[in-house]
């Protein structure tokens, strides 16, 4: 049986040339007012050396103090993958989100997702938005549908999953130190490793439905290096799983 859980999370936010002050008094206003629970922001950031200072300026200008507390990492710029392996190296937190810094869902998730978990429903809590959001943008559509085919096709033999990438999950932590630590894609596909190493551990994964927020800047995908790498880190995966890597 697993001990209870210190009410203290940690929140990982992966940056690359974001605008984290925007972010910030909204996650610091809404985590204040959830009553029983500690924070921490951790912003790891993969810019360039001089819009890395910029973050930096933005993260240091909000002294953070009391029941919610904000810290700058320089990221390996690696990857985002790479990002959030070492904000997992860097949290404190019993429970720990990866969110991204556009703030994709409305922030009352947050307490639906640390009820999940806090009540043992749940080891993995990710969001999953709706098919639809991508009528009308056919090759952000394209894209889509052609990652979670090859997703459901060569990684996780199941239609289990619909939506894994949603900059929105939670995870236990001793659950995701696990995986973390035995993370080999350091790119955009963390987030397929991150569940597939979850559900070969018998973790408990629980999808919940999301009304997404509007999106607030464009889309950084770069299609054809998707197309390109992607594939290559889905059959990465699935071969490190049943060579036994995430036992």
């Amino acid at each position: 049986m697993r001990s209870p859980l210190r009410r203290f999370v940690s929140i990982i936010v992966p940056t690359l040339n974001e605008n984290v002050s925007e972010a910030l008094p909204k996650l610091d206003a809404h985590l204040r007012a959830i009553e029983g629970w500690e924070f921490e922001i951790l912003v790891v950031d993969d810019s360039p050396d001089d819009r890395r200072a910029t973050v930096k300026a933005e993260v240091e200008a909000r002294p953070l103090v009391g029941r919610v507390t904000v810290r700058f990492i320089e990221g390996s710029r690696t990857g985002k993958g790479a990002a959030v392996r070492l904000g997992v190296e860097r949290a404190a937190g019993s429970v720990v989100f990866v969110v991204d810094c556009d703030l994709p869902v409305p922030l009352g998730y947050f307490t639906v997702f640390l009820r999940l978990i806090e009540e043992g429903h749940a080891d993995v809590v990710i969001a999953e938005r709706p098919s639809a959001r991508n009528y009308g943008r056919p090759m952000r559509a394209f894209l889509s549908y052609g990652l979670l085919a090859m997703q459901r096709v060569i990684t996780f033999h199941s239609s289990r999953f619909s939506d894994t990438q949603c900059g929105f999950k939670a995870f236990r932590a001793d659950v995701l130190r696990e995986i973390a630590a035995r993370q080999i894609i350091e790119g955009g596909m963390f987030d397929v490793e991150y569940l597939y190493a979850a559900t070969k551990r018998r973790a408990k994964v629980v999808t919940v439905t999301v009304v997404p927020n509007p999106e607030v800047r464009e889309s950084r995908v770069n299609v054809w290096r998707c197309l390109r790498r992607d594939p290559i880190d889905m059959l990465r995966i699935k071969v490190r799983g049943v060579t036994h890597g995430y036992d």
